[in-house]
């Protein structure tokens, strides 16, 4: 018997289920204990297709668990029952007669024809309960029992219930333990639906519970910061770590939709507000946006908001539900990544290497703007294009093969490096260092080349000028009359050049590893070694002297001037020595310090006057003059009792001068003679001396007094000589101009190095024309040899000619005979130079001697006379 025990027990056990399956399981079995009904079906909705997810049966009694889920038919449910339930989320009691429309169900309509051709008196009814969770349609719960079904049953029937059945249309049946036997009513009646009605509340309020449940359960599984806002009361709903994400604590935000409002930034609001007003009517499927909210602190936080609208059955919305994503530390790092893309742009852009990105195959990603520039080209023109086939190399088939064996090398992870050609937008081709370096994604795969060339040209022709400048180096080095060698810190030779060996006499074969110290003789090594001893790292370079052994047994003095070579620790590696023989030097100065008395002598026979003399003018010492005719001052005296203030003051600034700067200071003045009593009153009478000051130390100079009277009026003379020579020139030029005789100068190879103007009248020629070239060759060639013989003969003598016949070319071709005179010319030390001269055109002369003998001969043989 049905008591409120019983209801409490059926209510229990429906809330103890945990899972949406053992629910509706649960429910069936409740209905088919506590009523007639005879087949019940669980009805689910998935992805707007009706399927069956459980099916409860009385004959033979059982409840099939949870199955996969079978699609529905005509042949399985009265279709036009789900349409209503599904359309209008209502119950629906249908029994015979069956009303319009769903009379024409087939299901209905078969139904209805078997219990009419049975044998009892039965009738059909079926109940539709639409399940309604949270405001949506979950699924139909479909009845069905028969009338007078047990008016006639046999007493043994529940013996005759199976322990296990299947579902009628054999889906999987998971068969639960077999309903015990119980007496029923006849029919179906008002307390058995609403029976059927509060086991479908409590099943509906399980499943409000169990999705609540899975819904926080999701939500503390995901952390993430939910939000439930009711829209008919305004009220929104945050989870613990929304106010945790913002640093509040719950409660201290007003539950309502307007106060997080206020917490958008106000840069954001008016577009988050829009957004969801876009969305609320249905205009946008989803609400997504993404903003700032401010923090308890007073910052502010960057956060996805994502969002849907449910809906009540009249299609209007009623609640936004959603949840935020913090976005905070990907925005952060999206700025970072914004900020190194930049700063990588900016340098990728503003470094002055050629830089591009390939795919292994060779196609430009991009490239940077030193490369484009260098070409003239913009990224749209090379993208995706071979770097090979663009005008890089354009012109250049080794570039391009180069380029084509480095990226396949590159993409096989091979780093390439190579000396590349490229070419610029003016057509100017630059040597560049290049590389191709493999970049690998996370699998390890080459995905990407890094293309990088640097432009070497100038170092290019700094490395060849360097290579000729060694060249030249090693040239000048053996060339070099100076002694050059190198040589380990023991004196061991590892390097000598030619002048070297021609001056000991051996072979560089020879002397290489070979100590120098075989060279010196044994008394000097001692010093050598001294003087080797004072190189350091800050002191590398010494000069010294000693004496040198030669093959011959010679003894000669060397000068060397050795520099020392460390390494960064400061150890001696090698030295370098550059040396000159300087015996005649030494025996110079062997001879100089024999002969010093003869030196002092020699001083002493100076007529100068001399003195020492201190930068104030103090005379500390004096060689009085020989001749007695210039006034010296007494020592310990001043300068000022014999010189006039400003010759005392001219003295005075050459002596400071020649202190500070160390050099001889020579200057000239004139001495008035007059300043002596014993001369007569005239003033007018001076003096011209020269005045070299020497320093002698510090405080001290030499003063060297010359009278050079005499001197100035022989170059008084002299300049009037040179005037007399440039009159005489002169008057020389002018006879050479109007003379009708060609004045001509040769060198020693008898090429003209002048020729006067009157060439012209004689042979046609300009004299610029036959400068440079040879006499010799503008004769012809029986007569060149003739002149040439002769000239090489006196040539050697230096001696003078005259009346030498020769024969020239014009240069119409036509013969000109001239008669020269020359003298030997010498420049200024004596050394000959060649021969100056003049030429007489003679040809009419030669021609009327020629008639004559011609004339001579034909009377000879008239007359039978001998010529």
């Amino acid at each position: 018997m049905l008591t409120i025990a019983t209801l409490t027990e059926a209510t229990q056990a429906i809330a103890n289920e945990t899972c949406l399956e053992a629910v509706l399981v649960r429910l069936l079995r409740l209905v088919l204990d506590y009523t007639n009904i005879e087949r019940g079906l669980v009805l689910l909705k998935q992805n707007c297709d009706w399927q069956i997810a459980a099916t409860a049966l009385r004959s033979p009694c059982s409840v099939t668990g949870w199955a996969a889920a079978a699609g529905v038919s005509s042949r399985t449910v009265p279709l036009s029952v789900l349409q209503h339930v599904d359309c209008t989320q209502t119950e629906l009691i249908l029994s015979e007669p069956i009303p319009s429309p769903f009379a024409d169900d087939p299901y209905l309509t078969q139904l209805t024809q078997q219990f009419e051709s049975s044998p009892t008196e039965q009738s059909i009814v079926v109940i539709g309960l639409p399940l309604v969770v949270q405001g949506t349609l979950l699924g139909i719960f479909y009845l069905e029992y028969q009338e007078n079904y047990l008016k006639n049953r046999p007493e043994n029937y529940p013996e005759n219930y199976p322990e296990n059945c299947s579902t009628a249309d054999g889906v999987n049946p998971h068969p639960i333990n077999a309903l015990s036997p119980v007496q029923r009513v006849d029919a179906v009646d008002a307390d058995e639906i609403q029976l059927i009605r509060f086991l479908c509340s409590q099943a509906v309020i399980a499943l409000e519970r169990l999705d609540q449940q899975r819904w926080q359960f999701a939500i503390e599984a995901i952390n993430a910061a939910v939000w439930d806002w009711d829209l008919s009361t305004g009220k929104s709903y945050r989870s613990a770590h929304w106010y945790e994400l913002l640093g509040y604590t719950p409660g201290e935000v007003p539950p309502f939709h307007t106060a997080w409002i206020e917490l958008i930034h106000p840069d954001d609001r008016e577009r988050v507000v829009a957004l969801i007003d876009v969305c609320l009517p249905g205009a946008a499927p989803r609400y997504s946006a993404e903003y700032r909210i401010r923090c308890r602190n007073g910052r502010y936080k960057w956060f996805r908001s994502q969002g849907v609208v449910k809906r009540n059955t009249e299609g209007k919305p009623v609640r936004l539900v959603g949840c935020n994503t913090d976005l905070t530390a990907l925005r952060t790092t999206e700025m970072a990544l914004k900020q190194s893309q930049t700063r990588f742009r900016e340098v990728f852009d503003s470094t002055v290497q050629f830089m591009g990105v390939f795919t292994p195959e060779g196609r430009f990603l991009d490239a940077n703007c030193t490369a484009l520039d260098f070409a003239g080209l913009n990224r749209e023109q090379i993208i995706d294009r071979y770097v090979w086939d663009t005008p890089w190399f354009d012109q250049l088939p080794a570039s391009q093969s180069q380029l084509r064996q480095a990226f396949q090398q590159a993409a096989q992870g091979e780093i390439c490096r190579f000396e590349l050609a490229l070419r610029g937008k003016t057509g100017e081709v630059r040597i560049t260092d290049a590389s191709c370096k493999p970049l690998y994604d996370r699998t390890g795969r080459v995905y990407q080349i890094l293309g990088e060339a640097r432009d070497i040209t100038d170092r290019k022709q700094v490395e060849l000028a360097l290579q000729a400048s060694e060249v030249r180096y090693w040239q000048i080095v053996e060339q070099q009359t100076d002694l050059i060698c190198r040589f380990l810190p023991d004196g061991t030779l590892i390097f000598v050049n030619e002048a070297y060996c021609r001056y000991f006499g051996r072979s560089r074969q020879e002397l290489i590893g070979q100590s120098f110290f075989n060279l010196i003789p044994e008394m000097d090594w001692q010093a050598v070694r001294t003087s080797l001893a004072r190189l350091t790292p800050d002191h590398r370079v010494i000069t010294c002297e000693h004496q040198v052994v030669l093959p011959n047994g010679r003894i000669c003095w060397q000068q060397w001037t050795d520099q020392a070579f460390y390494d960064a620790d400061g150890n001696l590696l090698e030295l370098q020595s550059v040396g000159r023989d300087i015996t005649e030097r030494k025996l110079a100065e062997i001879e100089l310090q024999t002969s010093e008395a003869h030196n002092r002598a020699i001083i002493n026979a100076i007529p100068d006057l001399m003195l020492r003399v201190r930068h104030d003018g103090t005379c500390l010492d004096l060689i009085p003059p020989k001749h007695g005719t210039q006034k010296f001052v007494p020592i310990q005296s001043h300068l000022a009792e014999v010189l006039p203030p400003d010759l005392l003051e001219q003295q005075l600034f050459y002596i400071r001068q020649a202190l500070t700067t160390g050099q001889i200071q020579v200057y000239e003045h004139q001495f008035p003679t007059n300043r002596d009593e014993c001369h007569d009153e005239s003033d007018d009478e001076y003096r011209d001396e020269e005045v070299r000051i020497s320093p002698l130390s510090a405080d001290e100079v030499l003063i060297f007094i010359r009278d050079i009277s005499q001197r100035k009026r022989t170059e008084a003379e002299r300049q009037q000589a040179e005037v007399a020579l440039q009159r005489s020139e002169e008057r020389f030029r002018n006879l050479v101009e109007t003379s009708t005789d060609w004045v001509w100068e040769v060198d020693q190879q008898f090429v003209f190095t002048y020729a006067s103007p009157r060439c012209w009248e004689m042979l046609g020629y300009k004299p610029e024309e036959i400068l440079g070239r040879s006499a010799l060759d503008l004769m012809p060639s029986e007569d060149a040899k003739r002149v040439a013989e002769i000239w090489n003969a006196i040539a050697a003598r230096y001696q003078p000619f005259h009346c030498l016949e020769k024969v020239h070319y014009h240069k119409d071709g036509h013969l000109v005979f001239l008669e020269t005179s020359g003298v030997p010319v010498f420049n200024a030390v004596g050394q000959f130079c060649g021969y100056r001269g003049i030429a007489r055109d003679i040809t009419d002369r030669k021609q009327t001697e020629a008639s004559l003998q011609s004339l001579v001969a034909g009377t000879a043989s008239v007359t039978g006379e001998a010529g």
